[in-house]
């Protein structure tokens, strides 16, 4: 399990708060991973990569998962870090 905060932003308004996720590991190679978490009110995914040991970059996407397939609204952006030791 991997500890990832940042910012969320709130697309197309850009108001952004804070965010702690723990995110599991769906894929991972040497310096890339894919992650997802499930919360009970929302669905998230991130994409990290190894920008120097122990720092991650995650950039992904959280979406309410009521309004998961509705494609007129958008997504929240996610832009994280992690540090692994």
């Amino acid at each position: 399990m991997k500890n990832v905060s940042g910012i969320r932003l709130t697309l197309p308004d850009f108001q952004g708060k804070d965010f702690i996720y723990e995110m599991y590991p769906v894929y991972e190679k040497d310096w890339f991973s894919l992650n997802i978490a499930l919360d009970a009110s929302d669905f998230i995914a991130t994409a990290g990569i190894e920008v120097k040991p122990p720092v991650c970059f995650h950039i992904g996407i959280a979406k309410k998962w009521q309004y998961l397939l509705d494609f007129k609204l958008y997504f929240d952006l996610l832009i994280g870090f992690e540090f692994c030791f």
